[in-house]
Formats: structure tokens, C-alpha cells, sequence
């Protein structure tokens, strides 16, 4: 099977669909379908690394008994949302034109996507929406990780597979933050609390586009904090990046 992820305010009965799907190609032997169950099911994971699938055969995965509800906690999961009911609310808040939920995640589209002119019609028509925050509930410590807009940039601590950079992401950060985002907002990720800065420069996304250091440097002229914000389990590394600006700095203006 092809499992890709559904736009972001699908049905709930389109989720129900792959979940049957899923289920019956993992029946079949499907190897995709098998790995998907391996990696989001919690039968399948560590119970010490929530997020470390089992070292098991794919035989042990096909023939284990699993029925529709197992299908469906595998999707949620593979949406990274805590059970099948989250999942649930989410699409049904997400389908209505103008709920909270629909807003805010229409513009998170803009922002990994880097639909510039969209996200810059949402902040006008929705000045509030810079400020806003996720309402998902995840399967992440803590299940509601409250990432504002500019923590999506930062591709790190939300949803997996929304941790995505576009080549514009300085532009979408720019926006955001001249709208009114507050660029040392602190968000519930990884047990602890972070800037965007802390997930920026501990995450592979903006440094595989080319852009996390020009991200690193829109944040610092917008007055970033590299110390003393949120936990310190990435303190260290924005120090570093705040050294290498200052050094290149120093180096443009001596020549």
C-alpha cells in the first residue's frame, strides 16, 4: 500500500478508510502496511523508548491478532495524535470553516509549506492567530505540546510528519515575527520547556534546506534569548550559534 499522510481537515471518515486499508494490507503481507503497525503501534514499541519500535521479525507483525481498533490507534498514531478519539475531535473541529482549530491549522499549513501569501492572508484577517497555539492531543511528553506558528519553523517537537522546511522559511519567519509572534514563546516538548531557537538548532530540517543558520540569525536580530529560557538540554548549541554569527560579524566588518 501507498500510506501517505491526508490533508490536514480530512474527514474523519477518510482516516476510518485507511485504517481498514491498512488493516487489510497488513493481512495481505504488505510490507509498508507492516512497518507502519511496527512503528506507531504501542504493542510494537519500547516500553522504556515510547518511540523505539521492538527489534521483531515482520512475521511476528503480520501474524499478530489485530482487528479495526488496532487500525485506528496505528493511523492516529501515525498522525502522532494519542488515541483514535483525539484524532476524532481534531476532525471534526478541523472541518468547520471557522473554528479556532481550522484557523490554526490552515496557517501551520502555510508555514511548512511555505505558502507565503496565504499566511500572510490569515494574519491579516486574523491578527490573533500569531499568538495562538496547538490544541492537538499527542502521544508526546506532554500529550499537548502548545507550539505557536514559529515553533513550526523550527521543524522540531511537533508532529513528525509536519517537520518540514521550506526554502522561503526565513520569509515565513519574518512574517510571523513582524506580525507580533514572540520569538522566545515557549512551548511543551520533549519533557521540557522551548524556544523555537532550542528546537531550530537541534533539528535536521532547516540545516538539510540550507536555511538554519540564516533562521538562527532572523531570530537573534528579532532578540532571541541564547541563555537563559525555557530547559537547558539545548542551551549549549545556541551558544555556539550565537558565537559563530558574532565571529562572522566581526569578520565582514574587518573586511
Amino acid at each position: 500500500m501507498d500510506l501517505k499522510p491526508l490533508p490536514f481537515r480530512s474527514s474523519l471518515d477518510q482516516y476510518h478508510q485507511q485504517a481498514e486499508e491498512l488493516l487489510a494490507a497488513r493481512g495481505s503481507g504488505d510490507p509498508q502496511a507492516i512497518r507502519v503497525f511496527h512503528e506507531h503501534h504501542p504493542r510494537f514499541l519500547d516500553s522504556k523508548i515510547p518511540w523505539l519500535p521492538k527489534n521483531l521479525p515482520d512475521s511476528e507483525i503480520r501474524s499478530a491478532a489485530l482487528d479495526l481498533a488496532d487500525a485506528q490507534l496505528t493511523v492516529a498514531r501515525y498522525y502522532d495524535f494519542q488515541n483514535w478519539q483525539a484524532l476524532a475531535e481534531y476532525a471534526e473541529a478541523v472541518t468547520q470553516d471557522a473554528s479556532p482549530v481550522f484557523q490554526f491549522e490552515s496557517a501551520v499549513e502555510a508555514v511548512i509549506t511555505g505558502a507565503l501569501a496565504q499566511l500572510e492572508t490569515s494574519l491579516r484577517e486574523n491578527p490573533e492567530l500569531v499568538r495562538a497555539r496547538s490544541t492537538r492531543i499527542t502521544h508526546f511528553d506532554p500529550p499537548v505540546h502548545r507550539a505557536t506558528l514559529l515553533h513550526y519553523v523550527a521543524a522540531n517537537g511537533v508532529e513528525g510528519y509536519r517537520q518540514r522546511t521550506p526554502q522561503n522559511a526565513v520569509e515565513i519567519a519574518k512574517t510571523l515575527l513582524h506580525a507580533g509572534a514572540e520569538v522566545d514563546a515557549l512551548a511543551d516538548m520533549y519533557g521540557g520547556h522551548y524556544t523555537t531557537m532550542s528546537m531550530l538548532v537541534s533539528s535536521c530540517h532547516p540545516a538539510n534546506a540550507g536555511v538554519q543558520v540564516a533562521l538562527v540569525e532572523t531570530l537573534l536580530d528579532f532578540g532571541a534569548s541564547v541563555d537563559g529560557m525555557g530547559s537547558t538540554k539545548w542551551r549549549s548549541r545556541i551558544r555556539i550559534s550565537e558565537r559563530r554569527r558574532s565571529t562572522r560579524q566581526a569578520r565582514r566588518a574587518s573586511g
